[in-house]
């Protein structure tokens, strides 16, 4: 997923980290250097 400007966000489906149920974990990058994990299991699903 890209946003405008120079962040990015790499999804893994799944991991072994807590947090990744239901899912998954997101990277986020500001051009090439990791900046913060997002924690999207409160995501809310999309139809």
């Amino acid at each position: 997923m890209f946003y405008a400007g120079n962040d990015w966000l790499l999804h893994f489906q799944e991991g072994r980290l807590p947090g990744c149920d239901p899912y998954g974990l997101g990277v986020v990058f500001d051009r090439h250097q990791p900046v913060r994990l997002e924690d999207l299991s409160g995501a809310e699903p999309i139809d």
